[in-house]
């Protein structure tokens, strides 16, 4: 064993021991070393992810996301070395210049991409990378310990906030919540996901600090909110709508029934999309952009630019050996077909066809392969019409699949497992739901909202199973709270426990 595989297991073994035995880390209704065994069940995932993605997609070494974000953030940690200044304004983006990214961060696989035909927010988990490289002696574990205990942090903060609407034993909430198979394994991994969950964690926490408290109580507030935006910003402007719900039914509607809310948000809506065009607008054609962008590189294909064109061109993979590929460059040696990849097309990619010119180089954007999940969706092309055709499509899509005969990865039926184990619980709690209180409806209401402006936003915009499953874990997250605030347990065993500790 190297030295850096022992001190990451010295430092696993020490967080696990640390979340048992001092007593601020103990949380009520849970056993004394229930966070402790959390945190290892995390760990395993961890590993797990880890070999997949070293072995099944990777070629001995880590690669994708994680690997991409942690060799990324290798080389931001150097430039500490050579210009603490410079270090600092990629660190925080203040001041950050395209001169600086040539200088100092030539080499990484994300942070380099000037033409990145998808924007990325990616530059936020490298930057905490980077800091991890500080106390992390190249052990891409200690990266995975920091990511889990900021998910682990979330998570707890998520049955924090909920156990006072549920009867069902804590213990069993708390180790569903862990257990829920996607958010198990993408937040056990160095990506969004962590960050994601710990943000949702910190919102809620904020929630529940008493108003004697403002101070702490708009600090929390804000840092998650500034974190949810840098991170995942689809799943805040998730949130707006059910918010806005909550507001309205426990300030102005406190004692009315709740349709009465319902119809007021939705009310608001329409009034908001009818008589602010322009904004509705944009709203459509950045989630077109995002469907067309997606779309078109899941197809797979060479993207490259024409000089003073204002359009990119696509070169799919059938037609690869008319092409001559030398370094990040291409000559086209036989006459072959490409797209127009311009993103005010309203019928989708423009086929021509380019002429052989071996004596001219030119440059390459991206190289795509192929999506083994690629599925074909009806694309919105700018229009809101479309758009709200496509809600059924793009709710299916994110709520049920994959479907067994879907195109995806041999992992699938972990997923489709998943499926429908959530949906038969979710099914079991409403027949054997308890009596709801004001509260508790509200919750419900507002995590149904949640759920499905969530589903929509990925569903208009992915045509990738493999991405879709991944970003849907706050859904399934929020479903599986529903069906344990419903659930009236008959069983001693599923019954709450007034304390553990």
């Amino acid at each position: 064993m190297t030295f850096p595989d022992l001190y990451a297991l010295l430092l696993f073994l020490g967080v696990c021991f640390a979340l048992g035995y001092f007593r601020v880390f103990r949380v009520e209704g849970l056993g004394k070393w229930d966070l402790s065994f959390a945190f290892a069940l995390k760990g395993l995932a961890s590993l797990f992810f880890i070999y997949i993605y070293t072995y099944y997609y990777g070629v001995g070494f880590l690669y994708f996301d994680s690997g991409f974000y942690i060799n990324d953030a290798k080389i931001l940690n150097q430039v500490i070395y050579k210009s603490p200044l410079d270090y600092f304004k990629l660190l925080t983006g203040i001041g950050e210049t395209n001169e600086l990214i040539r200088q100092h961060l030539s080499l990484t696989e994300k942070w380099s991409r000037p033409y990145s035909l998808l924007t990325d927010d990616a530059k936020n988990v490298t930057r905490i990378s980077s800091i991890i490289h500080f106390f992390s002696f190249n052990s891409i574990y200690v990266h995975f310990i920091v990511f889990n205990l900021f998910a682990l942090s979330g998570m707890k903060n998520i049955y924090v906030f909920f156990r006072k609407y549920i009867t069902v034993n804590d213990r069993i909430f708390f180790f569903a919540l862990i257990l829920l198979p996607s958010l198990l394994f993408w937040s056990s991994g160095v990506l969004k996901e962590p960050m994601l969950i710990f943000s949702i964690g910190l919102f809620l926490k904020s929630l529940r600090i008493s108003n004697e408290r403002k101070i702490l109580k708009l600090f929390l507030l804000v840092i998650s909110l500034i974190l949810m935006l840098n991170f995942k910003t689809y799943v805040l402007l998730a949130c707006i709508i059910p918010f806005i719900f909550v507001i309205i039914s426990t300030l102005i509607f406190g004692k009315k029934p709740l349709w009465v809310g319902l119809v007021t948000v939705f009310a608001f809506l329409v009034i908001c999309l009818v008589s602010l065009p322009k904004q509705r607008q944009k709203i459509v054609d950045y989630i077109s952009l995002k469907q067309f962008d997606f779309n078109n590189i899941s197809m797979g294909g060479i993207y490259f630019l024409q000089e003073n064109q204002p359009y990119a061109y696509n070169i799919q993979p059938d037609d690869y050996n008319n092409l001559e590929m030398e370094g990040d460059s291409l000559k086209i040696i036989h006459r072959t077909k490409a797209y127009i990849f311009h993103r005010t097309e309203k019928n989708g990619l423009r086929k021509i066809y380019l002429e052989a010119d071996t004596t001219k180089k030119i440059p390459v954007l991206g190289v795509y392969h192929r999506s083994n999940s690629y599925i074909e969706t009806t694309l919105i092309f700018s229009s809101f019409r479309q758009m709200m055709f496509n809600i059924p499509e793009a709710l299916v899509n994110c709520l049920f699949r994959p479907f067994w005969n879907d195109p995806s990865p041999k992992f699938k039926f972990i997923t489709i497992l998943e499926t429908w184990l959530l949906f038969g619980f979710l099914a079991f709690a409403l027949f054997k739901r308890k009596k709801l209180t004001r509260m508790e409806k509200i919750v419900i209401v507002a995590l149904i909202l949640f759920a499905i402006n969530l589903s929509l936003i990925i569903g208009w915009a992915t045509p990738v199973l493999g991405a879709i499953v991944r970003y849907r874990t706050p859904v399934y997250l929020g479903i599986l709270i529903i069906a344990f605030i419903l659930l009236q347990p008959s069983s001693d065993l599923w019954k709450k426990k007034t304390d553990i500790s």
